[in-house]
């Protein structure tokens, strides 16, 4: 196998495609910056060039702590999906009572700025679901 950082790239693809649950390689990368260009490459996918990565304990980067990062991404990403999925439903539910964006925006605690574009929506759209109007907004 090879030995290089490639070799941790290899071992990380044939892994995912053999279906491992886990992929951990604790091995050290001495070119992340380069080899995250590579993935991007070869993955066709820009976000591995937007990651954060911190180095382990022993100051290393390693695919742990690459995966980390791209699942620390993902976990970012959702609990911000869910509370702007929050939002949505209590407009909504506010908005069929009648209430302003005003008393909305007072009510939640909320900018009107921010509850503005969603108010818009459930009033253009009072059938969709909370998901409905999310897509729409994004």
């Amino acid at each position: 196998m090879f030995q290089s950082d490639f070799g941790i790239i290899a071992d990380y693809f044939v892994k995912r495609r053999k279906g491992y649950k886990t992929i951990e390689n604790h091995k050290p990368i001495k070119h992340a910056d380069e080899m995250l260009k590579f993935i991007r490459i070869f993955a066709e996918d820009e976000r591995f060039l937007k990651l954060n990565l911190e180095k382990d304990k022993k100051g290393a980067i390693t695919m742990c702590t690459i995966l980390d990062a791209v699942e620390g991404r993902g976990i970012e990403k959702g609990i911000i999906q869910g509370e702007t999925l929050k939002l949505i439903m209590l407009v909504q539910k506010k908005a069929r009572k009648g209430d302003s964006i005003a008393k909305i925006a007072d009510d939640l605690v909320e900018d009107e700025i921010v509850i503005s574009p969603i108010y818009k929506m459930v009033k253009e759209y009072p059938e969709d679901t909370e998901r409905d109007i999310y897509q729409r907004l994004n």
